[in-house]
């Protein structure tokens, strides 16, 4: 009976160390997971990429700030080569789960891959998507440690050099990784705003909109149509109903396409052309793409026998 009890709590102790190794292996994975995905999606929101772009950037950095954070201190012990073995060897599995998983989460939540830098939807669902991630990452971490794959492959050399020197060298990243996330968070915010120091006054509400519009010189009047409501960074095909001033469809017309971002200091990151007419004074513009959320100007130069004219639309995003 007592060599049961014995046994029992020996299996339970075994237990608790094995979950504590496994969430400190998942712990450490997540923070270089962690650095790598928000400076690749700061990066790749800011400069207006697609999808693909940016969570590709973000899924590369993830990797290298993952297994940095394990290569370093095994550096000393071992040599990069095979301290890079050994690196590979314990955190690939538990750093594709992660990007998997925070990635298809962030693609899942509405308007989370569209959110501006400086929105609570954009980091609250980068947050709580990291969290869902070490949670989805912990069984596969423990499955490995149990059988001597994974973080058991290093924990043996961390154990044996975790002295002062370790403690150090932990603090050191510690601070390193706060450093970064905190700069990160910092330059976002500051991309995101820096264009109001240009000047420019946001129109009142009452000059948003699709139309009608008047031209400059009130020859023509414009009427945007959407297909699809407005989105940041996917291209788009819209339409545009032109009229002369008395209201009879505008035929004939040759409309070329400008805009951008007033406050921000900086035009379309696309260049949209009228491809077409499809009747009734309608034309139909493609290639038209905006790269973050916020006040943009759609501008359009009308040439037609009646004179040339323009008209520019206030959009929010």
């Amino acid at each position: 009976m007592e060599h049961s009890q014995h046994a029992h709590r020996d299996r339970q102790a075994h237990q608790s160390s094995l979950n504590r190794t496994a969430w400190s292996a998942t712990l450490h994975c997540l923070s270089g997971c962690a650095i790598g995905e928000i400076l690749g999606m700061v990066i790749g929101t800011a400069l207006g990429w697609d999808n693909v772009a940016t969570i590709a950037l973000a899924v590369a950095l993830a990797f290298v700030f993952g297994f940095a954070l394990t290569l370093l201190p095994l550096v000393k012990a071992t040599g990069f080569g095979l301290g890079l073995k050994l690196a590979l060897a314990s955190d690939t599995a538990s750093i594709t789960v992660m990007e998997i998983v925070d990635n298809a989460i962030m693609l899942v939540i509405p308007g989370a891959m569209d959110a501006g830098l400086g929105t609570a939807l954009f980091w609250g669902s980068l947050a709580f998507s990291l969290v869902i991630a070490a949670v989805a990452a912990f069984p596969i971490n423990r499955w490995l440690i149990a059988r001597g794959k994974g973080h058991a492959v290093v924990h043996a050399y961390h154990h044996h050099h975790s002295g002062k020197g370790g403690t150090v060298f932990k603090l050191i990243i510690s601070a390193a990784a706060a450093v970064a996330l905190i700069a990160t968070a910092f330059v976002a915010l500051t991309m995101e705003h820096h264009g109001k120091r240009n000047g420019a006054v946001r129109p009142a509400s009452s000059e948003f909109g699709f139309g009608p519009r008047p031209s400059a010189g009130q020859l023509y009047a414009a009427t945007l149509q959407l297909r699809q409501p407005l989105r940041v960074r996917q291209l788009q095909t819209l339409t545009v109903r032109i009229t002369d001033a008395s209201g009879r469809p505008m035929e004939g017309a040759r409309i070329s396409v400008d805009g951008g971002m007033p406050e921000h200091g900086h035009g379309l990151p696309t260049a949209p052309k009228v491809r077409r007419a499809l009747g009734g004074g309608v034309y139909e513009i493609e290639g038209l793409r905006f790269n973050m959320n916020g006040w943009w100007e759609l501008k359009l130069a009308i040439e037609s026998p009646a004179g040339a004219d323009s008209v520019t639309f206030n959009l929010s995003l």
